[in-house]
This record gives structure tokens, sequence and C-alpha cells, in this order.
């Protein structure tokens, strides 16, 4: 039984590995197309490379984290979907919105 668990711990924390580094690609194109479709155009604004977008969302992230207050029992397939779902809607509506400038 305890080989088991061992063997389901390490392949969460394999995914885990596997799932940061697309979620953090995502996240930086998704910030970075939408500033430079509709921040830098609207105000007049430099445009940002990944890298800076990657860093804003970052920053931004960090700002808003409300933290886990234990409330959360979601595992983490459902974090995971769910952190993806939202960046995609985020992408659609800021598709829309340069679209409509």
């Amino acid at each position: 039984m305890k080989n088991k668990e061992i063997k389901e711990e390490l392949t969460r924390c394999f995914v885990t590995w596997i799932i940061i580094p697309f979620a953090l690609i995502l996240s930086g194109c998704i910030t970075m197309y939408l500033w430079n479709g509709i921040i830098s155009k609207t105000f007049g604004l430099n445009i940002l490379n990944f890298w800076q977008a990657l860093g804003l969302d970052i920053f931004v992230s960090y700002l808003t984290y409300g933290g886990n207050k234990g409330e959360d029992k979601r595992s983490n397939y459902e974090v995971f979907v769910s952190t993806i779902a939202k960046a995609l809607l985020f992408l659609l509506l800021g598709f829309v919105i340069i679209h409509l400038i």
C-alpha cells in the first residue's frame, strides 16, 4: 500500500512540473496579446515582449492573490482546469474587444 501512495505522489509531482511551465507560457502569451492589442493601442503605451508580460502577470497575481483560506477542497486537476478555463475566457473576451476597437 505504501508503494502505491509513493507512486501516486511522484505522478502528481511530475504532472505538476509539467503543468507549471505550460500555465506560465500560456499566461504570459495571453497577457502580452491583450496588453499589446488593447492597452498599448488605447493609451499609447509601449508594447510588451513575452518576458515583460510574464513578469507583469506574476506581479499582478501576487498583488491580487487572496490565499487559500482552507475552504477550497478542489483537486489539483480541478484547479488546473479552472485556471486554464479562466485564461482562455480572458483571451476570448480580449480577442473580441481587440476586433471591436
